[in-house]
């Protein structure tokens, strides 16, 4: 069985108090940039690095907020920066965001383009990110107070080939 949500975009996210809440024009700006909901893009970095800027993931290498990886260049993002400047916070939301907006357009769902963000087919299984992931970055989304409320939506996996309403996050480029 596969998770999938709804919801609809949030106008006004209100981060503070969390982790995050000194980030909160950078994420507002990209997100809106990028036409990302910015509840979804404050969960991704919740679960990435729980807003440590300066996280670094010994494993993968995958630095900052956002845990960009600095060695995977390619493809819209030839020029990506070097190590040092991906621990700029701006610089690592607007990739971030970036990075995330693509997958939106390329994997068609939120809950696809989760799982290559997160590594997927190289760093984790589908159940691994089906478990853990997925369902976190669905409780930060939830638990964000200004946030909207996301219905959660079970169907078969074999489904899960289109948005089935996934969003009403946008995530067409402006």
């Amino acid at each position: 069985m596969v998770l999938l949500i709804t919801a609809t975009m949030v106008i006004n996210l209100d981060l503070a108090g969390t982790a995050i809440a000194d980030y909160q024009h950078f994420i507002d700006y990209y997100a809106m940039e990028n036409g990302l909901d910015p509840t979804l893009v404050a969960a991704v970095i919740l679960t990435e690095s729980n807003g440590d800027a300066r996280a670094l993931n010994p494993v993968s290498g995958a630095v900052g907020l956002m845990q960009i990886m600095p060695s995977e260049a390619g493809p819209p993002f030839t020029d990506r920066p070097d190590t040092k400047a991906l621990y700029t916070t701006e610089t690592n939301i607007r990739l971030g965001c970036e990075i995330l907006a693509d997958l939106l357009l390329r994997k068609k769902t939120t809950y696809n383009a989760l799982y290559y963000y997160s590594g997927g087919t190289y760093w984790n299984s589908m159940d691994e990110y089906r478990n853990t992931y997925y369902r976190v970055v669905l409780d930060y989304m939830e638990g964000l107070d200004s946030g909207p409320k996301y219905k959660l939506t079970y169907i078969n996996p074999k489904l899960v080939v289109r948005n089935t309403q996934d969003t009403k996050l946008s995530f067409a480029r402006h």
